[in-house]
């Protein structure tokens, strides 16, 4: 790479063993009202990042998730297009559709809740590959709305923040609820990622 820049590859970032466990922040844990800081240099540490994220978007059957989410202040985000994982550094939304849809969003961080947000049918979104190359990617339908979801996490908004007043309190109480029942840790939950093998995460 220029610049000194140096890329490693998933499988020399850790020193010990590969953790086992991801704890996934919920609704209330003040990282998830944050603004997300930029990446300055993709290093090992963020490939040990996008490595959990993807992990955990596997795990979870997820078609997104924002660093964020994992308690961790950077402005990066991972899309799961089923056949391969597409990270993203330092994402922008460059330009949306005029089309919207309505669409039932759900969250990670929100277990037991959902809601009916509208949104762009197509994103194009700028960023960095794991190589720190710019790159922009279009994403249409239900991964626009993965995309839009995602980058809102890195400003610190949330799905019920697009809600109307009497549906974002009814996501709120079902959350709750949803937490009382899982006996979740109020401010986050552990998820299993031992074993798991993610496909292959596209670069560019």
């Amino acid at each position: 790479m220029e610049d000194g820049r140096v890329a490693h590859s998933h499988a020399d970032v850790y020193s010990g063993q590969p953790p086992k466990l991801a704890r996934v922040v919920l609704y209330g844990n003040s990282v998830l009202r944050d603004v997300a800081e930029p990446v300055v240099l993709v290093d090992p540490e963020t490939f040990k990042i996008v490595d959990l994220m993807s992990k955990v978007v596997v795990r979870m059957s997820a078609l997104g998730i924002a660093a964020p989410q994992l308690g961790i202040r950077k402005r990066i985000i991972v899309i799961n297009k089923l056949t391969e994982l597409v990270p993203v550094i330092n994402p922008r939304v460059v330009s949306l559709s005029e089309d919207e849809y309505m669409v039932e969003e759900g969250c990670l961080s929100f277990p037991g809740a959902s809601g009916k947000v509208y949104r762009a049918k197509s994103v194009q979104v700028e960023g960095l590959d794991m190589d720190m190359n710019p790159v922009l990617h279009e994403f249409t339908g239900v991964l626009a709305n993965v995309a839009q979801h995602e980058i809102d996490h890195l400003d610190g908004i949330l799905f019920i923040d697009h809600l109307e007043l009497a549906a974002r309190g009814l996501a709120i109480r079902k959350f709750h609820k949803a937490v009382r029942k899982l006996q979740f840790n109020p401010l986050g939950y552990s998820v299993n990622i031992d074993g798991v093998s993610i496909p292959t995460l596209k670069a560019a």
